[in-house]
């Protein structure tokens, strides 16, 4: 199948690896969905977010598509969530998530004072624990990595290698692109579609060696506050700074706005 870029050198080479990893994995990709794609990588390689990035999934036409990371094009596992095309994936907020199969402790940019762990809620939880994502340890500080979309008290809320939340944001219902963002061994905020609450002063702590799940917390290998909110995209990579934190908030409003999510 041929699929033209117009102009032909707007074609991004890690769009079309990507592309050749879905389809090898037995998944498709319409001419309409990758240049979405393309476009996506491209904004946020002009903006500098792209190399500070490790894992990057997003909704798309199929669970192949979402399950396949743009950025490696590594991929996870499923157990037992359920897919919508272009909506993302959920859990059904007592015993099925989805595994990233990213170990916060091998990140070679995902790192203890450098990290990010960002979430894109599409629709609130019904049922189950507010939306959390990310893992945490079964030691007594849970230091841990995860977002939380508290959505009864209407906050939202972030932790990155340390044991206490990063400062609250406030969110009505529950819904948009939530990121523990750290940045230093004492700087770990919270951001909420594209800004950034007041700063967390936490000291950092080294990085579990568990991996990132959706529709819930990997609690040292067990899932924890199960939630069946749905996730259209999830960013794990180094620690951003202010515009690459804002770039690919709007990068992934775009790409979402492009696919109808």
């Amino acid at each position: 199948m041929t699929i033209r870029f117009y102009p032909e050198q707007a074609r991004d080479a890690d769009c079309v690896a990507w592309w050749q990893a879905v389809v090898a994995a037995g998944g498709t990709v319409s001419g309409v969905q990758l240049r979405s794609i393309n476009t996506l990588i491209r904004a946020l390689k002009a903006s500098t977010v792209w190399s500070q990035l490790e894992r990057l999934y997003v909704a798309g036409e199929n669970f192949t598509q979402f399950n396949t990371d743009l950025v490696s094009r590594a991929v996870g596992t499923n157990h037992g969530a359920t897919y919508a095309a272009a909506q993302g994936i959920k859990g059904n907020g007592s015993s099925t998530y989805w595994d990233s199969g990213f170990n916060t402790s091998t990140g070679t940019k995902f790192t203890q004072n450098s990290a990010h762990f960002g979430v894109w809620q599409n629709v609130a939880k019904t049922t189950g624990s507010d939306g959390i994502h990310g893992n945490v340890n079964t030691d007594a500080g849970t230091n841990g990595v995860y977002v939380d979309f508290s959505v009864g008290a209407g906050i939202a809320t972030s932790r990155v290698n340390s044991t206490s939340g990063g400062g609250a944001q406030t969110v009505v219902n529950g819904i948009g692109f939530l990121m523990g963002n750290r940045t230093s061994s004492t700087s770990a905020p919270t951001w909420y579609n594209g800004s950034k609450s007041q700063d967390n002063s936490s000291a950092s702590q080294t990085p579990q060696s568990l991996t990132l799940w959706i529709g819930g917390r990997n609690f040292a290998g067990s899932i924890n506050q199960a939630s069946n909110a749905q996730v259209m995209a999830v960013s794990i990579g180094a620690g951003l700074s202010d515009a690459p934190a804002a770039a690919l908030y709007n990068g992934l409003l775009a790409y979402k706005t492009a696919i109808g999510a």
